[in-house]
């Protein structure tokens, strides 16, 4: 070639490729040099390879196949039992896939500076999380768990009345009649409320709205799934647009801003000390807290938008799935209930709570084989090593050069028969009586980054299972279906938790339909009444009779019913009606002063009344007289009656045998009633 009769560009259209070419062979030389001098220095040997068809399309596809039938999981344990545990492959990049616990840990805590979320993540999440403490790396990351680390002292994790109203309201939407609830619905509602009181001192209470939730649970849902969808498209990401996505995360983030104005209004008072009462406050609010350390708007709404996606998910994905479980297997249920009624009162403790070693077991078991976070990853920020995965048989250190991914399947690990043994894929809480995994077993991640909000996942998991369980004494499942993934960033049933939560214990339903009475009853006004009237709700009544009635004349004062403990029979001042049960657990029904006119309803004779009134509501709905008064004959005295309460027979029998307030009736206690028109 001629150089000598080639223009200047035509020279430079020669060279500038060849130049490029050059740079980077030289390049790729020294990395490659570097390489082999770093690997010849720790030893490290290469990992095995997996085939992945051509630029690993064929593994791709078998993953979306498998995420649209929810089994991804499965197929990833699957790759581990033909490939060992660890290998290379590609998802359209190169990976390095892992579930050997040594690995785990040199990348989460040993070598945890050499190893970053990941920019790719960081940006998945950005929309909804911004730069908070699941998103963020290096200084950033430290300056972020240090102003949340301390709000997660004891203190507050121990204070069971964070949890209590919250729960209350979960138990209050389960049916007693029967029918079918989808407890992981209830579940996610549950935490919602809690997390978001515990954060800005104010709670969405979903789980009384009933059907219309609010805007800003769905917002949050919403965002969430997309984030999902973002977090595996990897560097598809670019070509993500939902307009729903977008709109929602707009709204969750200015929902949590005007929290954030509070908190920073708080702050004012705090630092210049003229609101001494609001700045001490009566309740603990997250926040408030975290405003006094930062006054920095968009770093709080990150913060706070970060717990509450890890606060919300992680406890509800814990109880819907160990429900799941217990629902199928009756054995698990009666022994965690049999422990959980040692514990004396309907409220346990904290320490109450940390006691019970069974539920310790169980909620142990439930992580290990259904983990929050299934599947996590990390990129290394610099050429390393991982301790073992080399050579032939796996045991020599692998090189991970930077930038390189590494994912670890949390749940495959959790299933290791070289740790948990061979039975490692079936449900036996027992095994924690002796176990002791390691780092094979990390539900919670580990190292620097361990979830700070570990104890209080778990303590509102075991208080809501302790509740639930002492309420209710079995459980059925409606569905029969296996479990099936919900994987978006944390693990839930595809199916949720169709359960029919069944009340056989008389005194264990008699409270909870006291309990719900109380709460519609206590706004009544008291009166005076120089009557001492006694009523018992039956064992087998429903709770939906309850909740329809209303206190008139005589009736009213109803404000607080009697626990489980035996009652006296003592006149009171008030006249307020009281609930009595004997130890035999024969019911007294006290319907005057004198003591001489009580009688006693066994539970038989309790359940054969509710199947009269269930009967005789069905006539009223089909009748259409419903709740009015309409004539009642008075089975002693024979004569025909209008109740002043306005309620029909049915619902004077629930009252069982009260005085029904008629001043023409020659015998004081009226026990049967006898409706004309049916």
């Amino acid at each position: 070639m001629d150089f000598k009769k080639m223009g200047a560009l035509e020279i430079a259209a020669y060279l500038i490729p060849l130049a490029i070419f050059t740079f980077v062979a030289i390049n790729a030389g020294l990395r490659l040099s570097a390489e082999w001098k770093f690997s010849r220095e720790h030893q490290c040997r290469k990992p095995r390879v997996a085939s992945s068809g051509f630029f690993g399309v064929g593994r791709v596809a078998s993953l979306v196949l498998a995420m649209k039938k929810c089994e991804s999981l499965e197929l990833m344990r699957s790759w581990h039992h033909q490939n060992g545990t660890t290998f290379k492959t590609s998802l359209g990049r190169t990976v390095i896939i892992t579930v050997e616990p040594k690995n785990v840990q040199a990348i989460l805590a040993l070598k945890f500076k050499d190893f970053d979320l990941g920019s790719p993540r960081s940006k998945a999440m950005s929309p909804l999380l911004g730069r908070g403490i699941f998103t963020s790396d290096g200084q950033l990351w430290e300056h972020s768990r240090a102003l949340v680390r301390p709000n997660f002292v004891r203190n507050q994790v121990a204070d069971i009345d964070i949890y209590e109203k919250h729960v209350s309201n979960l138990i209050n939407n389960i049916p007693l009649d029967g029918s079918t609830v989808d407890l992981q619905e209830l579940f996610f509602q549950m935490t919602m409320d809690s997390a978001t009181e515990f954060l800005f001192g104010e709670s969405i209470d979903s789980l009384r709205a009933g059907d219309k939730q609010p805007s800003f649970a769905k917002d949050f849902n919403t965002s969430q799934d997309g984030l999902a969808i973002r977090s595996r498209l990897g560097p598809l990401m670019i070509f993500h647009r939902d307009r729903a996505f977008s709109k929602a995360t707009v709204e969750a983030r200015r929902f949590v801003d005007q929290f954030v104005q509070k908190a920073l209004d708080y702050r004012a008072a705090y630092v210049d000390g003229k609101d001494t009462a609001k700045a001490q406050g009566q309740q603990y609010v997250f926040i408030y807290e975290l405003a006094k350390q930062t006054a920095d708007r968009t770093v709080l709404t990150d913060q706070i938008l970060n717990i509450l996606l890890a606060g919300r998910d992680t406890t509800a994905g814990i109880l819907s799935i160990t429900f799941f479980i217990l629902a199928r297997r009756p054995d698990i249920w009666n022994r965690l209930r049999d422990e959980v009624l040692t514990v004396p009162g309907e409220k346990p403790s904290f320490e109450d709570l940390k006691s019970m070693t069974y539920l310790t077991w169980v909620l142990k078991e439930t992580l290990r084989l259904y983990p929050s976070v299934p599947v996590n990853s990390r990129t290394a920020n610099k050429d390393t090593y991982l301790p073992v995965g080399g050579g032939p048989d796996g045991t020599d250190p692998i090189f991970v050069p930077k930038g390189q991914e590494v994912i670890y399947s949390v749940y495959s690990m959790h299933r290791l028969p070289a740790v948990f043994g061979q039975d490692a894929t079936e449900y036996c809480p027992e095994r924690w009586a002796s176990l002791k995994p390691g780092w094979a077993y990390i539900p919670f991640n580990g190292g620097p980054r361990i979830c700070l909000g570990q104890q209080f996942a778990l303590t509102e998991a075991s208080y809501t299972i302790m509740r639930v369980l002492r309420r209710f004494k079995s459980i059925e499942c409606r569905d029969g279906q296996p479990f099936k993934e919900a994987l978006t960033l944390t693990l839930a049933s595809k199916n949720g938790t169709k359960r029919l939560v069944e009340v056989l214990e008389a005194l264990t339903k008699i409270n909870a339909d006291t309990e719900r009475l109380n709460q519609r009853m206590d706004t009544i006004e008291k009166t005076t009444n120089t009557l001492s009237t006694t009523f018992v709700l039956t064992a087998a009544d429903s709770a939906a009779a309850w909740r329809d009635f209303r206190a008139r004349d005589w009736q009213r004062g109803l404000a607080k019913a009697a626990t489980l403990n035996v009652r006296s029979n003592s006149t009171s001042s008030l006249g307020v009606p009281k609930i009595e049960l004997r130890e035999d657990r024969e019911v007294i029904v006290n319907v005057g002063p004198n003591r001489e006119q009580v009688r006693r309803l066994s539970p038989r004779e309790l359940v054969e009344r509710a199947e009269r009134q269930k009967a005789t509501t069905a006539w009223q709905k089909r009748s259409g007289f419903g709740g009015q008064a309409i004539p009642v004959k008075c089975a002693n005295c024979g004569n025909v009656h209008r109740p002043t309460t306005r309620e029909c027979p049915a619902k004077m029998a629930a009252l069982d045998d009260a005085k029904h307030a008629l001043a023409d009736c020659p015998a004081y206690r009226c026990i049967h009633y006898t409706c004309e028109t049916p």
